[in-house]
């Protein structure tokens, strides 16, 4: 029988759920550290979510059982509801970029006007697209993205920086109702594992990217 895990443990059972949960993109590789804190926690009320359990960030015997019949289903190929290898060529703009999850291609593409011109692109829309979920499971809250995917063209008629993540795919600028951009921050700089930034000209937005480093700034 497996472990009963929650917020709070650690050890060898918690890196095992790590693990299984970084098969399913649901944690980065870097992230399996032992430690069940927030970002594991998120990660499971994600999977618990997309299974349709009781979603409570706890892993008992239903989402043990669960989980591990996931990992032996493989990937099946309708969109939103269960797993799905995304190419430049198959988008759906009104299909969730990972199951179970609340951001859309539409989204990440703008409407679809801003498509991304070959995989390692796409591959980085839906790596910020799984970290912004679980930023959004930890707040609780709506995202209202202002831009994700930017091209290079539309990157410099925003006037943004040559080097930017969002070219790469990978970076989110927001908004939560009810939330200054510094509370946003606040709220995720303890876990946030890749870029994090403020824009003072813009006290509600913040940005969100996916990096592979921290990286905190104020623009």
């Amino acid at each position: 029988m497996k472990t009963l895990l929650f917020r709070g443990w650690r050890g060898e059972p918690v890196v095992e759920l790590q693990k299984e949960l970084v098969k399913l993109n649901l944690l980065h590789s870097s992230e399996v550290d032992g430690i069940f804190e927030g970002i594991t926690e998120a990660a499971v009320k994600q999977f618990q979510t997309s299974i349709n359990l009781s979603v409570d960030g706890i892993v008992g015997p239903q989402t043990w059982d669960k989980l591990l019949k996931t990992q032996s289903m493989g990937i099946p190929s309708k969109p939103s509801t269960v797993w799905t290898i995304w190419t430049p060529n198959n988008i759906e703009l009104n299909a969730s970029i990972i199951v179970g999850g609340s951001f859309t291609w539409a989204e990440a593409t703008r409407g679809g006007s801003r498509r991304p011109p070959d995989q390692k692109t796409l591959d980085g829309i839906v790596r910020i697209a799984t970290l912004a979920q679980r930023a959004r499971n930890l707040i609780g809250l709506p995202f209202t993205v202002t831009s994700w995917y930017r091209d290079p063209q539309s990157n410099a008629d925003v006037g943004g920086v040559s080097n930017s993540r969002h070219i790469n795919g990978d970076a989110i600028d927001f908004w939560v109702d009810g939330m200054t951009g510094v509370e946003i921050y606040n709220l995720l700089d303890p876990s946030w594992t890749g870029g994090l930034g403020q824009y003072v000209q813009f006290p509600y937005l913040c940005h969100i990217d996916a990096r592979g480093y921290k990286s905190r700034w104020t623009n």
